[in-house]
């Protein structure tokens, strides 16, 4: 059963097969909990947010159209429990560092090559993090996600324009941030020595 398309799995969820439902959760955890960690950045947030949005999404089953995908719509709700979880918690959202794993890079990575994307993503994580709560999640939905211009829109409720003025000005954002970053970085590094 586990093959099987999305919609065979929710037609089946439907029809009183709640069983089947955990074979989309089997196959949607991860993009909801990487969603989630990235934005609460502990893991007891995100794991609280990923349950929450399964279900929420459980419970609605029944409103999903299939107009948009399974996973865009899965991802809209993961996106709205986190911002409203973070609201709770009065608090912005921010992305989290990314857990470097040897998927990433392959096991048989160079180190020196592997120390040096890490910290590469970390200074593009902390540049991220300090944009502001309106752009910092498309920026991790869109960069780091891959989603669509369309799909980020489904997913916030912002329309497509909204969506590539934020990104436009995320970016011009992270390219006035970056340097500064590598400049104190290679500065502090050298006054180290």
């Amino acid at each position: 059963m586990s093959q099987q398309p999305d919609p065979i799995l929710i037609k089946k969820v439907l029809d009183g097969d709640h069983g089947a439902f955990r074979f989309l959760v089997d196959r949607y955890k991860h993009m909801v909990y990487t969603l989630a960690i990235r934005m609460a950045r502990n893991r007891e947030d995100a794991e609280e947010i990923a349950q929450d949005s399964f279900i929420k999404a459980f419970r609605s089953l029944r409103r999903f159209k299939g107009r948009a995908k399974f996973s865009t719509w899965m991802y809209k709700i993961a996106y709205r429990t986190a911002l409203d979880h973070l609201k709770r918690r009065q608090r912005q959202p921010y992305l989290s560092q990314f857990e470097s794993t040897d998927r990433e890079y392959g096991s048989n990575a160079n180190p020196s090559t592997q120390m040096e994307a890490e910290e590469q993503t970390k200074r593009i994580i902390k540049a991220v993090e300090s944009l502001s709560a309106e752009v910092s999640p498309l920026m991790l939905l869109h960069y780091f996600e891959d989603l669509s211009i369309r799909e980020i829109s489904a997913i916030t409720g912002k329309s497509e324009n909204a969506v590539k003025v934020n990104l436009h000005r995320g970016r011009k954002r992270l390219a006035e941030k970056l340097p500064d970053l590598l400049e104190t970085k290679t500065y502090s590094y050298a006054r180290g020595r």
